[in-house]
């Protein structure tokens, strides 16, 4: 989508993907959340990817440098 950089650190604009770590997005979640991302396995999260209509969008921002989703909204 966008990319953009703030000193020397590279930032990216996507929608969340299927390709994006599971790991990652679902800690991230769980730092405003209650959520045990153990409970929620790879074939789930990519169901829910699937599944989200046109309606739905989910949007993350990557760090770039560090190949990690930093943020993400709805």
């Amino acid at each position: 989508m966008e990319q953009f950089s703030i000193g020397d650190r590279i930032f990216r604009i996507e929608y969340l993907k299927k390709e994006h770590s599971i790991d990652n997005y679902l800690n991230l979640l769980k730092q405003l959340s209650i959520l045990d991302p153990i409970t929620i396995s790879k074939n789930v999260f990519d169901n829910f990817i699937d599944n989200l209509n046109d309606n739905h969008i989910v949007i993350v921002m990557v760090d770039v440098n560090l190949n990690i989703i930093i943020g993400s909204t709805t």
